[in-house]
C-alpha cells in the first residue's frame, strides 16, 4: 500500500522508535530548530568539533564523539574498547588481528550491522 502524500510505502509501525523505521522522531522544537539548521551550509567537521566541546564541558567528559545513532555509537565503543590506546591497532582498522574481536550481545539484542570488524555473538557459543 501507498500512503496518500507519497510514493512511499505505508508502514504500520508495531515495534516503536526503532532505526530501521526512520530513527526517532522529535519534538517540535527541535525539529523546527533542524529545518532551520538545513536552510543554510555548515561545514559538519566544524559543528561536529563545536558540539564536541560542548558536550565535554556538560558532561565532564575528558573526550566526545558526535555520532548520528546508537549502532554507530556502539561500533565506536567496540573499536575503542578493541583498540585502546595503541594507534597502531586504531589505523590496522578493520584489519583485527591481533585484537579482541568477539562483541556478546544479550537476547534480545538484535544484530548491529556497523559492527563490521569484529565478529558478533548473539549469545556466547552462538557465534558467526
Amino acid at each position: 500500500m501507498v500512503s496518500a502524500d507519497s510514493s512511499r510505502p505505508q508502514l504500520i509501525n508495531a515495534r516503536g522508535t526503532f532505526t530501521p523505521l526512520g530513527v526517532s522522531r522529535s519534538s517540535p522544537r527541535i525539529a523546527a530548530a533542524a529545518a532551520a539548521a538545513l536552510a543554510d551550509f555548515a561545514i559538519v567537521e566544524d559543528l561536529q568539533a563545536a558540539a564536541g566541546v560542548a558536550i565535554a564541558r556538560l558532561s565532564g567528559a575528558d573526550a566526545e564523539s558526535v555520532v548520528h545513532c546508537a549502532a554507530a555509537a556502539i561500533t565506536l565503543a567496540v573499536a575503542a574498547t578493541m583498540t585502546g590506546d595503541f594507534l597502531a591497532r586504531v589505523v590496522a582498522l578493520p584489519d583485527t588481528r591481533g585484537m579482541r574481536n568477539r562483541v556478546v550481545l544479550p537476547p534480545p539484542m538484535p544484530s548491529i550491522m556497523a559492527i563490521r570488524f569484529s565478529r558478533l555473538c548473539a549469545w556466547p557459543g552462538r557465534c558467526r
